[in-house]
Parts: structure tokens; C-alpha cells; sequence
């Protein structure tokens, strides 16, 4: 257990598994041109500070002190037309700065052209590892016909889910076991009630009896605002207890979660809940950066070279 105010040990390596960038004038973002969502508020509260450009400088000064030696960006809800301008435009930013290295894109699994939109992502980047689609339905035949075309180009499956919705994901697991899926936001719980908070668990263990599901422990934020290490200690010990240290990843979700937190303070309070639970050091590794290398198949040499400066 770390005594109070003793620096927060950053020697282990990071990989951030999910952040976005973005540009305003660049692509078009509908819920951060619209003033007050009420989607995203009902999330968020008042996202004001989001509204602005979050290009790839502003993500390496948020980052530059936690050791991070390879990100994941996420498609950042840009509408869909301009999915695979998105991946283009990463793509490039990645050629230029060594980061991200590897992309969750967006398709929309249910269309008739999702194959064919899934190729020209492929076309545009070799850094496209996993898809994520909106709305998520996946229970739904053409959606799954989507997926199997993801999963034949060598993708995983970015399932966005919260209690309710977990069981689903369970189905889809069991149904297509070679499909690899990645839980988002530790199953986006969205109350810090005790019953809620049961049901959640109860559902993040039954979907990690699927051994082709991984999770991202992140965006715990967005729905405890005034957030502690304290109040988030529960979220993660569970996840990282249903799924085990080899199928849990950190993530930043940033920048949506810069507004209730600086990077360093969110990064130093995983940090310190993984030393506090007296994880070995090969188990902190795993969560901090191996697990995430190898779901998105980052190189390790890639990693070296790579870093945000």
C-alpha cells in the first residue's frame, strides 16, 4: 500500500487504449457542433471544453508525463460518410508524430456495404485493428452479418454496452467464438448505486465467462464526476477479477475525460490501484501496456521509437 503523498511509481510503461483527437474545421462532428446535446449532457454535464480542436500536440502535452509509449485512438462520432476520411487523416497524423498505433474505425455493421466500407479502411491504413459501430445491436442478423465480415479481415468487435446490454454481448460471444471482442468502458456503468452496481457486476462476470472478450477499463469518469481513487477502486478491482490480468487493458478516454480530471491524475489513480492491490510486476506490466500490444497487435519495436513526447 502506497503511504499518503508518496509519489506515484511511473516506470512501468503505458499504452493509452483509448483516446480520440479532433479537428472542428476538419471533418464534421455533429454532438460537439450542437451547443447542449442532451445525449451527451445526460453523460457528461456541460461539455464545453470539448468543443474545441484536440489535435495531436494538445493529446502529447496532456500525456507527456506518464510514460506512454503507444495509444489507440478511437473514431470520434464524425458523421459516417467521413469514417474513412477519419482513418485517412489519423493515419497521417500517425506517420508524423509515431502515434496512434493502432485504430478502432468506424462502419455501420447493419448496412448493406459494411464489408465494403470495412475494405477501404483496410485500403487507407495498416494501423486498422477493431470497428465499432452505432447504433449497437448484437442481436441483429445484418448487424452480425457486419461482424462476420470484420472478422474475416482480421477485426475485432468494440462492443459498447452497459448493464442491461452486457447479456447481449454474452449471446454474441458464445455465438461467434472466433470473433475477438473488446468490452468498452468497463460495460459503461452509469450509477454508483449499490444495486446497480450488483447488476453490473453479476454481468460483467457472466459475459467474462467468454474467453474471446477483453475489456477497457476506462471512461469510469463520465459517470462519477467528482471522481476518488476511492470510488473508482471498486469499478476496476471487479473488472480485473472477472476478466483476469490478461484481458484487461487502461484507457484514458480522453480527451472526454479531461473534463473531470488532468491525465496524470487519472493515469496516477489507476497506477496507484493496481500497486495498492499488490499486483506483481509482470501483472502490471500486462494491464498497463503488454495486453493492449497484444489485442491490437502493436509491435514492440514500434513502441521504442514511438513515444509522445
Amino acid at each position: 500500500m502506497r503511504e499518503p503523498g508518496e509519489p506515484t511509481d511511473r516506470s512501468i510503461p503505458f499504452v493509452d487504449c483509448h483516446h480520440h483527437l479532433w479537428e472542428l474545421d476538419r471533418l464534421e462532428y455533429p454532438w460537439l457542433r450542437n451547443p447542449g446535446d442532451p445525449a451527451q449532457t445526460a453523460i457528461t454535464g456541460d461539455y464545453a471544453g470539448l468543443r474545441v480542436d484536440w489535435p495531436a500536440e494538445r493529446y502529447e502535452r496532456d500525456a507527456a508525463g506518464q510514460n506512454v509509449i503507444a495509444t489507440v485512438h478511437v473514431e470520434a462520432a464524425c458523421i459516417p460518410e467521413q469514417a474513412v476520411v477519419e482513418t485517412r487523416w489519423i493515419d497521417g497524423i500517425a506517420a508524423i508524430h509515431g502515434f496512434p498505433n493502432a485504430l478502432v474505425v468506424f462502419c455501420d455493421l447493419s448496412d448493406d456495404r459494411a464489408a465494403e466500407t470495412l475494405e477501404s479502411h483496410l485500403a487507407t491504413s495498416s494501423l486498422v485493428r477493431s470497428v465499432r459501430s452505432r447504433p449497437d445491436r448484437p442481436a441483429d442478423k445484418a448487424f452480425r452479418r457486419g461482424l462476420r465480415a470484420a472478422r474475416q479481415f482480421g477485426l475485432s468487435y468494440e462492443l459498447s454496452q452497459s448493464p442491461g446490454g452486457l447479456v447481449d454481448g454474452l449471446r454474441l460471444a458464445s455465438a461467434m467464438p472466433d470473433l475477438d471482442i473488446v468490452l468498452g468502458h468497463a460495460g459503461f456503468p452509469r450509477q454508483r448505486d449499490a444495486t446497480y452496481h450488483a447488476r453490473w457486476r453479476h454481468e460483467m462476470r457472466a459475459l467474462a465467462e467468454a474467453p474471446n472478450v477483453a475489456v477497457k477499463i476506462s471512461g469510469l469518469p463520465m459517470a462519477d464526476h467528482a471522481w476518488s481513487i476511492e470510488s473508482l477502486r471498486p469499478w476496476i478491482l471487479e473488472t480485473l477479477d472477472a476478466f483476469g490480468v490478461d484481458r484487461c487493458m487502461l484507457g484514458t478516454n480522453w480527451p472526454v475525460d479531461s473534463l473531470f480530471s488532468s491525465y496524470d491524475r487519472l493515469v496516477d489513480a489507476y497506477r496507484t490501484v493496481l500497486i495498492d492491490a499488490r499486483l506483481g510486476v509482470n501483472e502490471q506490466h500486462a494491464v498497463l501496456h503488454a495486453n493492449a500490444e497484444r489485442l491490437y497487435r502493436i509491435p514492440a519495436g514500434v513502441t521504442a521509437k514511438t513515444r509522445p513526447a
